[in-house]
């Protein structure tokens, strides 16, 4: 699964026939999120995020990498993308990364145990 966002101005609201009504948001923004997104398989990241979102940052989340400046289909210029720090995605090589023990992690969020 990847993520790509992006900030920006959309258009969004319903669109449709009266038989199939469907929300949807539409524009530069939209689709440069949706080519970040793509842009994610076969990179090792899960999740890319454009110079946009960070910027609107308010606090720096300190867990943020700079990938570097990439060319995004449709953009005449290239988008510095960020992704989050730490190891890439284990799915990347295609062995399912390592299978959790349901012993050791069974029920645990946030490493609060939770009911079974």
């Amino acid at each position: 699964m990847g993520i790509g966002l992006n900030s920006g101005t959309v258009m969004s609201g319903q669109v449709g026939s009266k038989r199939r009504i469907e929300y949807t948001a539409i524009g530069d923004t939209t689709n440069t999120a949706a080519r970040l997104e793509g842009m994610t398989k076969g990179s090792g990241h899960q999740l890319f995020i454009a110079e946009s979102t960070w910027l609107a940052l308010e606090v720096d989340p300190g867990d943020l990498e700079l990938i570097g400046d990439r060319d995004v289909r449709g953009r005449a210029h290239q988008i510095r993308v960020w992704t989050l720090r730490g190891p890439m995605n284990p799915l990347a090589g295609g062995d399912q990364g390592d299978q959790e023990k349901d012993d050791d992690v069974k029920g645990l969020v946030d490493g609060d145990p939770q009911p079974r």
